[in-house]
């Protein structure tokens, strides 16, 4: 088997594109092995092509599809949480694709508050949306799960309950405004 190149790619290259020559930049930023975005800044962000499924990111993935959004436009990946060990695993998540993170608290006029975590990546949201949805009616269990091993969904469980679940000693109870969802999650509690 042979190993990728670890080189970097030139640092500016030329596109003909009809009649027009485009120089794209930040190409200095670029690595063999990682994705980007087709257009925006390339930041240091390390979004690997095969990313690896982990119980960690099985427990990210959880989260988001319970405390998570996502939006295109503003290219980000967001946690609402009030409990600190929650927004410093998140942060912990970010940190290891190198995506720029920030923990925002809003009060409302009522004077109660929220505490949210942003990952910076226009990259990720786009991969979270095709994959997972936004906006709590339309989120769903990725396919990729239904093949995913044991610890990884164990991940996902741990990470949706800790958001939209309780354990008691009789009992599993969750709640989704997606069916989809509840299908899914069912169908990963069917596997234990």
């Amino acid at each position: 088997a042979t190993t990728p190149p670890t080189e970097k790619l030139p640092t500016k290259q030329a596109v003909q594109f009809g009649t027009h020559n485009i120089i794209s930049c930040n190409m200095s930023n670029i690595s063999n092995g990682f994705v980007y975005p087709f257009r925006g800044i390339r930041t240091c962000t390390s979004i690997p092509e095969n990313i690896s499924l982990s119980r960690d990111f099985g427990v990210f993935v959880g989260l988001y599809l319970s405390e998570g959004h996502a939006d295109r436009k503003s290219g980000f990946v967001a946690i609402s949480t009030i409990d600190p060990p929650i927004l410093q695993f998140t942060s912990s998540i970010f940190d290891s694709f190198k995506i720029h993170n920030v923990i925002r608290t809003h009060t409302n006029l009522a004077g109660g508050t929220s505490t949210t975590i942003y990952g910076y990546s226009s990259l990720l949201a786009e991969l979270f949306i095709r994959f997972m949805g936004t906006g709590s009616e339309n989120k769903l269990i990725p396919d990729i799960s239904y093949t995913s091993p044991n610890d990884v969904l164990l991940g996902v469980l741990d990470g949706y309950l800790t958001g939209d679940g309780h354990v008691s000693p009789n009992a599993i109870e969750m709640g989704a405004a997606s069916e989809q969802l509840i299908d899914g999650l069912s169908w990963i509690f069917g596997r234990f």
